[in-house]
């Protein structure tokens, strides 16, 4: 996790990790690209 971290920071995003509603494990990765106000959210669950 911590190089998923790592790799997030480089590109200016927000690397978390939480709890599932009803179990489980989120793992998100916030970016905002610099050209575009659109904020691009990843999902791995």
């Amino acid at each position: 996790m911590g190089i998923m971290n790592y790799r997030a920071s480089v590109l200016g995003a927000i690397f978390h990790i939480g709890n599932r509603p009803g179990g489980g494990t989120r793992i998100t990765c916030d970016w905002t690209p610099a050209t575009s106000k659109k904020k691009v959210t990843t999902n791995a669950s």
